[in-house]
């Protein structure tokens, strides 16, 4: 489907599935409503009201102006969330601690097309990264059609260049430490000369007084230490942290040099086709992150020795968000068939459905709003054809704010040869 045609879909949407009634109040039924945060209903029903989930269920008593939308043979989740990617976005050489940049300037270089094509993938939030070596910067969460949704993202940490990342985390770390230190001898003295004296006047001495109004001013921090500082001081506004590793050894030098920082929370594993990963997955579970991968089966390194990785991540006590194979749009429209075949070698479907959903919300700090269909949350949804990991499964419709913004057209499997790759 020519990119003009789709975004004309995107207009024509919600008016071709409305039924008439309260537009602040939207009903949907679908044959089987798949909650991920809680138990699934065959079928099922939502009910919506300004925007966010107000009731979920299998019998919801149906509001007499509601607008209803109808779906007997689609299966309703909650919409897809890709944690990581630059949506095409041109590249460039970063490198160094640039930890105060953000990728949301780069937004505006976006495809005209490109919220499109994720709403007719499902994808309801991204996480757009920075790219470059070191720390490039945060990353932002995207919102198709709306833009940055404030307080998400993450501060994307990469440690897979050995030594050179290491050696950019090391002195971001030691140069935040020194500015907090330098901050609290600034503040002693600053209360030292403030205090009175414990020593009594001598005769006729002249007492100065003390100026009770002077305020402290820390010594200025540069600012791409301040996010460094922030998390060091835990302050509860430091930015998240996303830690890139690249295989078994990075893992190794992560714990043997910064054992002491918050750098273990939220990791990204490097699951390619082949991965020596597996040489200390013990010990990443053991941390219970939530942990980022690649939608894939991979072969132990120099065998033929089949690993999933993410299967095991689960069940070892971390939990698991995934990506899809690739960060283009060809990925993009496999992930759910690819994320089936992680399920039948062994990833529990829970496990599976919040992988997409609700542990990548929660890597962007969005999970409160969005990743579940659950009372007070956004009704940012898709409709899918069948079950998500069944054979030939496939967006039907994808809603935000319980409005639906892409609807799969009646000749759509006609025309999908003519599609242009707009991340290419």
């Amino acid at each position: 489907m020519k990119t003009s045609s789709l975004l004309l879909l995107l207009l024509l949407a919600p008016l071709a599935h409305a039924a008439p009634g309260d537009d602040d109040l939207v009903v949907i039924r679908a044959g089987r409503v798949v909650t991920v945060s809680g138990a699934e209903h065959a079928p099922g029903t939502v009910v919506i009201r300004g925007g966010k989930v107000e009731a979920v269920g299998p019998r919801v008593e149906v509001p007499g102006r509601a607008r209803v939308l109808d779906y007997p043979d689609g299966t309703l989740i909650p919409g897809l969330v890709l944690a990581r990617t630059r949506l095409g976005l041109p590249g460039y050489d970063r490198a160094g601690n640039q930890a105060h940049l953000s990728a949301a300037p780069e937004l505006s270089q976006l495809d005209p097309s490109a919220a499109a094509r994720l709403l007719a993938r499902g994808v309801v939030l991204a996480g757009v990264i920075p790219a470059g070596g070191g720390v490039p910067g945060q990353a932002v969460a995207y919102r198709p059609g709306a833009g940055v949704v404030p307080g998400g993202g993450y501060l994307r940490v990469r440690f897979t260049d050995l030594p050179d990342d290491k050696r950019v985390l090391r002195e971001a770390l030691r140069a935040a430490q020194t500015a907090i230190d330098k901050e609290t001898a600034a503040r002693a003295d600053f209360e030292k000369k403030r205090a009175p004296s414990a020593a009594p006047p001598q005769p006729g001495a002249t007492v100065a007084p003390v100026d009770t109004s002077a305020k402290f001013e820390p010594p200025p921090v540069v600012e791409s230490l301040r996010p460094w500082v922030a998390l060091l001081k835990k302050d509860p506004t430091a930015p998240r942290l996303l830690v890139e590793l690249g295989f078994a050894a990075t893992w190794v030098h992560l714990e043997e040099g910064f054992e002491k920082h918050p750098l273990f929370a939220r990791v990204s594993l490097g699951n390619g086709a082949s991965t020596d990963l597996d040489r200390v997955l013990d010990k990443i579970a053991a941390r219970k992150p939530l942990a980022l991968c690649l939608s894939r089966l991979s072969f132990e390194a120099n065998t033929r020795t089949r690993r999933n990785l993410p299967a095991d991540l689960a069940r070892g006590g971390a939990r698991v968000a995934l990506l899809p194979p690739s960060d283009d749009d060809e990925g993009l429209g496999d992930w759910l068939a690819v994320v089936a075949l992680l399920v039948r070698d062994g990833l529990s479907r829970a496990d599976a459905l919040k992988a997409m959903t609700l542990h990548p919300a929660e890597l962007l700090g969005l999970e409160a709003e969005t990743g579940s269909i659950e009372a007070g949350k956004r009704a940012d949804l898709v409709v899918l054809s069948g079950d998500p990991f069944e054979v030939g499964t496939e967006p039907v419709a994808t809603l935000l704010g319980g409005a639906v913004v892409w609807a799969k057209p009646a000749d759509a499997a006609a025309s999908d040869e003519d599609e242009e790759d707009a991340w290419r």
